[in-house]
């Protein structure tokens, strides 16, 4: 069908006017895209039933399904729309829209009616100028689409921003540095023998400090223990990966230190007891 009737009050419809108090423009939008898409895809042959893609439908519509179907169900119960799905397929039925099948063409056009019959565009015009109207849609990224969970509470890492340049003495580009050394210590061989950007990696200790709430000491622990580790050495390999993994990291720390036994403990109070020693001056004994 290449066109059909649409009264200009359609708006103060009952069932629409309805739609758009619960559902907002959707009730109003949902409603007439699904009746273009039923009129250009409608053939007698078919008993008034189209069949249409439902990833294609939700994609027309800009809704999710989910958003989409209550709108149907709305118009379902107002007996103006009927639809059932089948796994990827949405199969919808118009009853109102019977009275207008075909009129288009079996009504004569007034002599001295400038439009006639033959002026109208045909299916294939249709469609080539609907295609240009989608891609141009599709080139400013369709302004009118719902925006995901992540596009309505964006984290902070994922809001567009200008590059933070972090100081030497700044408490991120330590705590990055201080991971460095430490896998420079074990013996760690960078790829391509090159030591990695330590903007990058401060850029994940500060969010280990700011968004996460650490605490300095806590990381340079924590660090120390995944570079001791047999297990942990061989993946904490960088600042992103250390935050990644703190929960599972930091759970197996505590298990470890939990299961120490006492020549363990009393071994690492000397070591300590002596490094302190050997940092304090020496005195006569009298």
């Amino acid at each position: 069908m290449r066109w059909f009737k649409h009264s200009v009050a359609s708006h103060d419809d009952p069932d629409i006017y309805g739609a758009r108090e619960k559902f907002g423009d959707a009730g109003y939008l949902v409603f007439f895209i699904i009746l273009e898409i039923y009129a250009d895809e409608y053939h007698h042959k078919t008993n008034g039933e189209v069949s249409y893609n439902l990833a294609l439908l939700c994609q027309k519509l800009r809704k999710r399904w989910v958003k989409a179907e209550l709108i149907l169900n709305y118009y379902a119960t107002k007996g103006r729309i009927i639809f059932r799905t089948a796994g990827d397929t949405i199969y919808l039925q118009i009853p109102k829209f019977e009275e207008f099948k075909d009129n288009w063409s079996k009504r004569k056009t007034p002599q001295n009616s400038v439009v006639t019959t033959e002026q109208l565009p045909n299916d294939k015009e249709v469609r080539s100028k609907n295609k240009e109207a989608d891609k141009e849609k599709e080139v400013k990224k369709g302004a009118c689409a719902p925006d995901t969970p992540e596009q309505q509470n964006p984290s902070p890492e994922a809001k567009p921003r200008k590059k933070k340049t972090f100081e030497r003495e700044s408490q991120p580009y330590r705590l990055a540095w201080y991971l460095i050394q430490l896998l420079d210590e074990r013996g760690y061989e960078w790829p391509l023998g090159k030591k990695p950007d330590i903007q990058t990696w401060a850029l994940h200790t500060d969010y280990m400090l700011r968004l996460d709430k650490r605490n300095t000491q806590r990381i340079k622990d924590v660090m120390r223990w995944s570079q001791k580790d047999p297990f942990w050495r061989k993946n904490i390999l960088s600042s992103k990966k250390l935050r990644e993994q703190w929960g599972s990291l930091t759970e197996n720390m505590k298990a470890a230190h939990a299961w120490r036994d006492d020549s363990e403990i009393a071994e690492e109070a000397a070591a300590i007891a002596s490094e302190i020693r050997s940092s304090l001056p020496e005195r006569a004994v009298p």
